[in-house]
């Protein structure tokens, strides 16, 4: 976490089940979104498991045998991070609005013309009110390993494209993941700078950039 400069532990990010309080009725997918949405920012989140049964036995609280669909995901999201050398941090310097592109694309050459725009405005100074409702409605999680690794995940998201800005002094290999039905291929390799990667347009799919050279 920023602020402490310290690993933040999501506990208790609320239980894969089918309890009638909110905190122990998630699917097996919301469970493993979480999961991805918090180590792709370098963070780390607890699992539990409330399925209501004849014998009244939670594996929450007693152990047993785990019926949901979210634990092999989750095994899954620890071997891809296992496999990457070093901890993944938060990528503060990712925008999906890339501002130097908007400015190649309209033609703009000074920041001034670019901020007469109340809409760039916005985006450039968001106010607290803003940063908060742009989070909660277009938040995705990245995060990187120096200039090694970079990871990005877009849960809920259904992108057909999805910009990226990498070092343009190395090269890098991308993969595509799809956490749910755990599958990754590689798409593009020797790619650096300013690229798109075209995306499957589902929710679940994570990038990772790799360095090659």
């Amino acid at each position: 976490m920023k602020e402490f400069e310290k690993p933040l532990c999501y506990d208790e990010c609320c239980y894969e089940g089918n309890l009638p309080l909110t905190w122990g009725n998630i699917s097996g997918w919301e469970m493993a979104n979480r999961f991805w949405m918090a180590v792709c920012q370098g963070a780390y989140a607890t699992h539990g498991e409330v399925f209501l049964s004849d014998d009244e036995v939670l594996w929450w609280a007693k152990g047993g045998v785990l019926k949901g669909e979210s634990p092999k995901r989750i095994a899954y999201l620890k071997e891809i991070v296992d496999a990457i050398p070093g901890a993944i941090e938060p990528w503060q310097e990712y925008h999906d609005f890339d501002i130097q592109a908007y400015m190649e694309k309209h033609h703009l050459e000074s920041m001034e013309e670019l901020q007469n725009s109340p809409l760039i405005s916005r985006f450039m100074n968001p106010n607290e009110v803003d940063d908060i409702v742009s989070k909660m409605k277009d938040y995705n999680a990245f995060g990187h390993v120096g200039e090694d690794y970079y990871i990005g995940y877009y849960g809920r998201h259904c992108n057909g494209i999805a910009p990226w800005k990498l070092p343009e002094d190395h090269q890098y290999k991308i993969e595509i993941i799809d956490m749910w039905n755990m599958t990754r291929d590689v798409t593009m390799t020797g790619v650096s700078g300013r690229f798109d990667v075209k995306m499957p347009g589902k929710e679940g799919i994570a990038v990772l950039a790799s360095r090659i050279d």
